[in-house]
This record gives C-alpha cells, sequence and structure tokens, in this order.
C-alpha cells in the first residue's frame, strides 16, 4: 500500500517533474499538468493545472511502453486531489 511518503509531498508537483514507482508489477507515473483556458483581463493566459496519473505493465519505461497499454486519469491539482491520486493509485495497484 502506498502512503503519501511514497509518492512525495504536494509540492513536489508545483516543480512540474514527473514522478515514477512500481508496485504489485505494475509502474505508475504522476505529474502536474496544465492547459490553457483562455486569458485574463491583462491578456495573460489563464490555466487548468492537474493530475495525470498514468499506470502500466512492468517492466519498460513510460517512455518506452506502447502508448495503448498506459492508463491515464486525471484530477484536480488541488490538495483533495492529490489525495485522490493516492486513493486511485492504491485501489489500481492493489487489484
Amino acid at each position: 500500500m502506498l502512503t503519501s511518503r511514497d509518492i512525495l509531498s504536494f509540492n513536489f508537483y508545483n516543480y512540474g517533474e514527473p514522478f515514477t514507482g512500481s508496485l504489485s508489477g505494475r509502474r505508475y507515473r504522476i505529474k502536474q499538468e496544465k492547459e490553457e483556458t483562455g486569458r485574463d483581463e491583462n491578456d495573460k493566459p489563464v490555466y487548468r493545472k492537474y493530475f495525470d496519473v498514468a499506470v502500466w505493465p512492468e517492466p519498460l519505461s513510460y517512455e518506452a511502453t506502447d502508448a495503448a497499454l498506459i492508463e491515464h486519469t486525471e484530477y484536480p491539482f488541488t490538495e483533495d486531489g492529490y489525495e485522490a491520486v493516492l486513493e486511485y493509485l492504491n485501489a489500481v495497484l492493489a487489484s
């Protein structure tokens, strides 16, 4: 079972770097993504930030795995979203 210590703190993901790990013969990757949703009153881009969580069978890395084998799920980039990522990974990786 994964804990918040296993997937690093919420603040780690503010830097935009992915985190990868494995459990029970499956690998996972967590990354903050952002998508431009428009412009504000000062014509600056407005973004929707979210966690992209990918799960795939071992042994290959994310980049070396066929995209058809990678299962993606999104969660809001919030503390609640972070907790949902942890719950999702525990449910998926335990099966």
